[in-house]
């Protein structure tokens, strides 16, 4: 079963390892928040001025082994870089 942002249980084990620090289990809220609310321009404005500067992924997947929940991090990361910033 393909798991997405919306499993993330924030028990932040994929940061513990993430070489860029990037706040994954924070970016995966607020990627959740914007499927609840559908409030774009709020969630863009929030990723800009809180996590923009601190996503520093770069899709190196050490992450991914450390998720209890299997989900593909880098991609959802990657995503709210790209559809956020």
């Amino acid at each position: 079963m393909h798991k997405t942002y919306q499993h993330c249980t924030a028990c932040r084990r994929c940061e513990t390892v993430c070489p860029e620090n990037t706040p994954i289990s924070e970016i995966m809220a607020l990627l959740r928040e914007l499927d609840q609310t559908g409030d774009e321009s709020s969630v863009r404005e929030r990723y800009r001025k809180e996590y923009r500067m601190r996503t520093g992924c770069v899709n190196c997947g050490r992450c991914l082994p450390y998720c209890p929940e299997k989900i593909t991090i880098p991609y959802f990361i990657q995503s709210a870089k790209e559809d956020l910033a």
